[in-house]
């Protein structure tokens, strides 16, 4: 397989046909994932009318401290779903795909985020956008409505396999915690099992958070990064997100920002808009308990799984594992009563 780099992009462009000859381009490397080869490739004169375009391709071992592997075929797992989203969601929700280079493990896709800003950065200054979290809201419901709604086609093919799932969310989230604490080794087994034996499944993004969301000038939303996307159990994209949103009100409290209320109400601006649009489930009641498990679940993953994040004081890191512990032994059903349970222990702190 050949590697991409910056260093032969340009070059490469050029020889396939996928850049003009005439037009002078440089590539650069777009930070922030773990998985793949990103790259940024844009013309060198500001004047010129071509449009930029970004270049992934598969790698085996991702970038963490734990050792890591998948499959490199999951980036035909992403560009299947970004053909089947570009069709369902508004324009530039999406980018679309340029070229594929099955060989290569790598393909080409239209540029959304040039002058955009990653959502993550805007919440880890503090900043406070309930009309992005309703956004985030109305697309993930989208997603999930539409997956129901195109069942036949989706839920054979790529993404009835979990191979790549597992290797990128179940066994370095899940199974790593369940290791690290035995005592909620029955209820994570549990959620695993769910997921599996789920009788409504629909099609899950499974990498949907801030940091894969482009706000353009227009606050417009543009989603990225698809790989581990598969047919499932929508609860694990509530949970994976809200888990992001709630991580960084720890975050926002321990700064001292008068927001911590405001990231919390957003939750609630994103879960009502959510299920307003995502509207076929059979028992919302069971999907809301289920998102509730996979959100403290997701949470204990960002502490002590193999991809951890990096912005939490040591004493957020024990109230996060103390207050996700708890709310699994306890079987915590209502997002309303986790987050209630989460005031509680931001006042007791702060008195």
């Amino acid at each position: 397989m050949w590697t991409l780099s910056t260093e032969n992009a340009v070059e490469h462009l050029h020889f396939a046909g996928y850049w003009p000859p005439h037009v002078p381009a440089q590539a650069r490397m777009l930070t922030g994932g773990v998985s793949n080869m990103v790259i940024r490739v844009e013309p060198i004169e500001p004047s010129s009318q071509q449009p930029s375009m970004i270049l992934k391709q598969s790698s085996e071992l991702l970038r963490t401290k734990a050792e890591w592997r998948s499959r490199l075929d999951r980036i035909w797992i992403e560009t299947e779903t970004m053909k089947f989203l570009g069709d369902v969601l508004p324009p530039q929700t999406v980018p679309v795909i340029l070229f594929e280079e099955q060989e290569n493990y790598l393909f080409g896709m239209t540029d959304l985020g040039q002058t955009c800003d990653v959502w993550k950065l805007l919440l880890l200054e503090g900043r406070v956008e309930p009309g992005l979290a309703r956004s985030a809201g109305l697309i993930l419901g989208t997603i999930h409505e539409s997956g129901l709604r195109h069942n036949e086609t989706l839920q054979n093919g790529r993404l009835a396999d979990w191979t790549v799932f597992d290797e990128l969310r179940i066994d370095p989230y899940y199974r790593t915690i369940a290791k690290v604490h035995p005592i909620i080794a029955e209820p994570i087994q549990q959620l695993i099992h769910q997921m599996e034996h789920l009788p409504q499944k629909t099609l899950v993004h499974a990498d949907f958070s801030p940091k894969n969301m482009l706000i353009d000038s227009e606050n417009h939303l543009g989603l990225v990064d698809f790989e581990t996307a598969h047919w499932g159990d929508p609860a694990f994209d509530l949970g994976f997100f809200l888990s992001h949103m709630v991580l960084k009100t720890f975050r926002a409290m321990r700064l001292g920002l008068p927001t911590r209320e405001e990231f919390l109400d957003m939750i609630s601006v994103f879960w009502e808009k959510y299920q307003d649009t995502f509207c076929s489930v059979e028992n919302a009641r069971a999907l809301e308990y289920r998102a509730v498990q996979h959100l403290a679940a997701c949470m204990l993953a960002r502490v002590d799984g193999k991809s951890p994040v990096d912005y939490l004081a040591e004493a957020d890191q024990d109230s996060v594992r103390a207050l996700t512990i708890e709310a699994m032994k306890n079987q915590t059903s209502r997002l309303e009563a986790f987050i209630l349970t989460l005031k509680d222990r931001f006042h007791q702190e702060t008195d």
